[in-house]
C-alpha cells in the first residue's frame, strides 16, 4: 500500500470565507449523510441558491452546517444546477465547500478529514477572490 503525503500551506487569517473544491462519485444525499457522521459537521438542507443570468434562473442544492459554540460555519453546494454550472471555473468540481472558522486548527483538521474520507476523490483549496462576483457573493459566509 502506498502512502499519501499531505502538505498544508494554509493562510493564517481566521473568520474569512475559504473554499475547498471537492469531487465525489456519491450523490449529494449520500455525501452529506457520510459527512454528518463526523463531529465536524451537522449539515441541514438549506434553500436552493439561485443565480440569474440572461433571464435564466439556475438553482443549486445547498446544505449548511453551523456550530455556534466554535463559530465554525460550512456551506456545501452542488456545482451543477438545473440549467448549468455555478461557474465555468468550478465545473471541474462536483461540490464546493465554503467555510469560516475561528481557529486555524479547524481548517487543518477539516482538510485532513476530507483528504482521507472515502466518499471524496479530490480536494483542492480554492481562492475565493478568483471567482466571478456573483459566485463570490453567493458563497461568501457572513459573520453573525
Amino acid at each position: 500500500m502506498s502512502r499519501k503525503k499531505l502538505i498544508l500551506d494554509l493562510e493564517e487569517e481566521v473568520n474569512e470565507t475559504r473554499l475547498f473544491g471537492l469531487n465525489s462519485s456519491s450523490t449529494h444525499l449520500d455525501l452529506v449523510h457520510a459527512l454528518n457522521k463526523s463531529p465536524l459537521f451537522h449539515f441541514n438542507r438549506k434553500d436552493d441558491l439561485e443565480i440569474v443570468e440572461k433571464d435564466i434562473k439556475n438553482y443549486f442544492i445547498a446544505f449548511e452546517s453551523k456550530n455556534v459554540a466554535d463559530e465554525n460555519h460550512c456551506l456545501l453546494v452542488k456545482t451543477k444546477g438545473l440549467n448549468g454550472y455555478l461557474s465555468n471555473e468550478l465545473k471541474i468540481f462536483d461540490y464546493i465547500l465554503a467555510f469560516t472558522c475561528s481557529t486555524e486548527s479547524f481548517q487543518e483538521e477539516l482538510f485532513k478529514f476530507l483528504f482521507n474520507h472515502k466518499h471524496i476523490q479530490l480536494i483542492r483549496v480554492l481562492d475565493i477572490d478568483e471567482l466571478k462576483e456573483k459566485v463570490k457573493n453567493l458563497l461568501t459566509i457572513e459573520s453573525e
